[in-house]
């Protein structure tokens, strides 16, 4: 439809002249709407209006705010219309006298030499034009409206009818409960300007009209225009800022006589769920439930023709999981079609009935059981959708969608999230940030291939540690040789990491996925920013076994002690943290055995002895201290070794010459290693092991890991 209106041009011109500017990328019609509106060149009204312009590839939209040639135009939400009828007595008055030109109905537009000065506003027609013709069908209770003397419009009429009556309306119905509601009960008009109002048409027996339009593509390279619904405006309502309201559909012959017929079903099935919508009492304002409209309509393609999967289309929100379920519409569809798999199919009329009493986002919080706090998690897993999921929306609905990072190619497609194939370095360690910029409702996602086996811990910092109030994670954990994973919820703010030890049996696995999320749903809560490191090493973990030998050695004038002490078939066995009165990353002595030889004079005494010492074991006996999980740059080089002995002491007799009685001596025994910056994980080889000399002390130790 195109209408010149007399100074609009004029008009349009000199209040945007200031908006042309050069520009590197190209941009859309409504890309440039919303910068021109957060430059405050133009208002919010006036902003609505021109969105109605260019969804119609209006010739009257400024230059200044037509598509770039190469420009990703973007479907925008066809609820446009809803939105600027409000406000049509802000915009300024040639341009809202344009705009309510597609408010009216085109079998009841005035007649081309009819009046169309701006101060007056054109007047609609009391009756349908003669021009225009309708089919019906009773027990839909519809209208199908089409020119009488363009053939290719009364065909698609009976196809429009076929469809509604004999599917798409039986079907939403059942789903809601309820159909659309008559529109000739409603007598309110529309407020076009200050002072000046206009009837609302409505087909004239209550049915729902669905009116057949023929509007070209852009010059711009903009497409036509689909199909839209215009809810009619009616009473105000105390307590509701949005209430139920009558509406009537249209259908663009220029698009639908060459769309898929799949996508042609699967629109309208979308516009008619935008009718029902329309016959709900909402709490707020109508253009704040508009993002959720739009994301529960593009869901109930799938449900009225689940093998046409047009909703498919709407891929991005499920490939860019730092994309806000608050910011985005269709792309949003994959969520509400979680709820109804999880809860059912009675979820759908539930919430939008609990709209007629809180705010949009809210809503949808109080239907789903446990709220966002429990179930965006939920959602962000399934929305994972490969392995090691088996259940999730590959194998509901064909849709094969994964999360992408990085940068867009062609396509507008993400790089899929690779899952990272973890290679220990020469120090037999890994190390990988996880990046997290997280606003509320929004999650993200790293894999990680640790099936290496060379690895022995895993350690992951917790994105949750002291921030539960606004982030959750689940970890995707599978098993090596098995195809099944543990799904683990982490919540607790005070657990600074989560630490995997291959050595047990128990934690081997091979694959683990991590999905955070934001699970904050107002648009008050924080952004969740951090760097979890994710650390890998061989080293040891569950236990040690080796030895340690020591030899001390004092000559001083005629005294000589020379001591050998060896411990053999030590054990160290890894305490569980908090048990016992265990700290992180200590090791008890599980068993050893001990012996000595000394040999030594004082003077002219001479003393000889040997034998065993009893080692102290069990799991309050600490003998080694080894941060396992640790990579470098933290202290991973460090660590401490002593035998704890019952008692450490052994006696000696040494024997002087005659008349000399013997000499009784008290020597004790201490086994302890303190190895500091020596690296204790050369290449591959995961050993403790090592010696060191000083005050007389020469001291050697092996020690391996065990595997439980």
């Amino acid at each position: 439809m195109k209408t010149t209106l007399l100074f609009i041009a004029l008009y349009l011109v000199s209040t945007l002249s200031l908006m042309a500017q050069p520009f590197v990328n190209p941009l859309s019609s409504f890309e440039k709407i919303n910068q021109a509106l957060a430059r405050q060149e133009i208002t919010g009204p006036d902003a609505a209006g021109f969105r109605v312009l260019a969804f119609f590839n209006d010739e009257n939209l400024p230059s200044q705010l037509q598509s770039d040639a190469g420009a990703v135009i973007a479907t925008p939400s066809d609820l446009l219309l809803k939105t600027a009828v409000g406000l049509l007595a802000q915009m300024s008055p040639p341009l809202a006298a344009h705009v309510y030109f597609y408010m009216i109905p085109p079998a009841y537009l005035p007649a081309a030499d009819g009046n169309k000065d701006v101060q007056n506003f054109p007047q609609p027609r009391l009756i349908p034009s003669q021009d225009w013709a309708f089919i019906e069908n009773v027990s839909s209770e519809i209208r199908v409206w089409y020119q009488t003397d363009q053939a290719e419009q009364l065909l698609m009429a009976n196809q429009i009818r076929a469809l509604m009556s004999d599917e798409i309306i039986p079907k939403e119905k059942a789903l809601m409960g309820r159909t659309h509601p008559r529109d000739d009960l409603n007598t309110r008009s529309i407020l076009v300007s200050v002072g000046i109002e206009r009837a609302q048409p409505n087909g004239g027996d209550g049915k729902l009209d669905i009116y057949i339009y023929n509007i070209p593509a852009g010059d711009d390279g903009s497409a036509p225009p689909k199909a839209w619904v215009m809810g009619y405006t009616v009473d105000e309502v105390s307590g509701l800022g949005c209430p139920a309201r009558p509406s009537y559909m249209s259908v663009n012959l220029a698009w639908a006589k060459t769309a898929d017929p799949k996508k042609f079903a699967s629109t309208l099935a979308h516009e008619y769920f935008h009718a029902i919508q329309n016959s709900y009492n909402r709490k707020d304002e109508c253009e704040g439930y508009n993002k959720i409209d739009e994301g529960t309509a593009t869901y109930i393609k799938h449900h009225i023709f689940p093998k046409y999967n047009d909703e498919h289309i709407w891929w991005e929100f499920s490939e860019n999981g730092r994309l806000s379920l608050l910011d985005e519409d269709y792309e949003t569809w994959p969520f509400y079609f979680f709820m109804v798999q999880m809860q059912g199919e009675a979820v759908m009329p539930k919430l939008h009935e609990t709209m007629g009493s809180n705010r949009a986002i809210e809503s949808v919080n109080k239907v789903l059981d446990g709220g966002f706090k429990k179930q965006w998690l939920e959602y962000a897993v399934y929305e994972w959708n490969q392995e090691p999921l088996f259940d999730g929306f590959r194998q509901w609905d064909d849709y094969n969608i994964i999360p992408g990072r990085g940068a867009k190619d062609a396509a507008g497609h993400l790089p899929p999230i690779k899952v990272e194939k973890v290679t220990l370095d020469a120090n037999g360690q890994y190390r990988y940030q996880m990046d997290m910029e997280l606003k509320p409702l929004t999650r993200d996602f790293y894999a990680f291939d640790v099936s290496d086996a060379n690895i022995r811990t895993v350690a992951i910092e917790n994105p949750v540690f002291w921030n539960g109030r606004k982030v959750k994670v689940k970890a995707l954990v599978r098993r090596k040789g098995e195809t099944k994973f543990d799904e683990l919820l982490w919540e607790d703010p005070q657990i600074e990491q989560y630490h995997y030890c291959f050595d047990k049996k128990n934690e081997e696995i091979d694959l683990i996925v991590i999905v955070a999320a934001n699970f904050q749903h107002l648009t008050s809560g924080t952004t969740y920013r951090g760097q979890a490191p994710f650390k890998v090493s061989n080293q040891g973990c569950y236990a040690f076994q080796g030895k340690i030998n020591s030899r001390w050695e004092l000559r001083e004038g005629s005294l000589e002690h020379v001591l050998d002490v060896e411990a053999s078939n030590v054990k160290l066995r890894a305490g569980e943290f908090g048990a016992e009165g265990h700290f992180k990353n200590q090791f008890y002595l599980e068993s050893a055995v001990v012996n000595y030889s000394y040999r030594g004079h004082m003077g002219d005494c001479h003393g000889f002895a040997s034998g065993f010492l009893e080692a102290e074991v069990g799991p309050r006996s600490i003998a080694m201290g080894l941060a396992s999980y640790n990579v470098a740059p933290e202290a991973w080089a460090d660590y401490v070794i002593g035998i704890p002995i019952k008692d450490p002491f052994f006696k000696v007799t040494y024997v002087c010459p005659f008349p000399k009685p013997p000499v009784i001596g008290t020597i004790a025994v201490g086994l302890n290693i303190s190895s500091t910056g020596v690296f204790h994980k050369h290449g591959f080889n995961p050993r403790l092991q090592g010696q060191s000399s000083g005050n007389g002390y020469d001291v050697s130790w092996d020690f391996s890991p065990v595997k439980e």
